[in-house]
């Protein structure tokens, strides 16, 4: 978790062109208000609400009584980055490699990182 600390008016930027911008609007005792600014395909919802989205839609299709006794597991995108972490720290360096041919241009390996990659590849020849 990366942790900032911003003040009234200043904001933090994400994505690989800023296209996610959240400004502390106001802070008043323990709340603070932010604007989120991001393009209108990413939905943005408190946590509460985000979670209670799947059983609303349960509800709303009548299934919600069949599965009553199964939770609902709402998987967490993964990024193409994470993907190419998780499989170089298993040592699939084939797999890595192929995520970062397919998806070099959105994401930037660190040094490390690729010396990871070559040298594990190395490995499998």
């Amino acid at each position: 978790m990366l942790i900032l600390t911003r003040k009234t008016n200043e904001s933090i930027v994400m994505g690989l062109e800023g296209e996610i911008k959240i400004t502390i609007v106001d802070i008043r005792g323990d709340k603070v208000r932010l604007g989120i600014d991001c393009p209108s395909e990413i939905h943005v919802h408190r946590k509460e609400v985000y979670e209670a989205i799947p059983r609303e839609n349960l509800r709303a299709s009548g299934l919600e009584r069949q599965t009553a006794q199964q939770p609902i597991a709402i998987e967490p995108k993964i990024t193409p980055y994470e993907q190419f972490r998780e499989k170089l720290d298993k040592e699939d360096y084939a797999e890595a490699g192929r995520i970062y041919s397919t998806q070099e241009r959105n994401f930037e390996a660190s040094h490390a990182e690729l010396d990871k990659l070559t040298k594990g590849l190395y490995r499998l020849v």
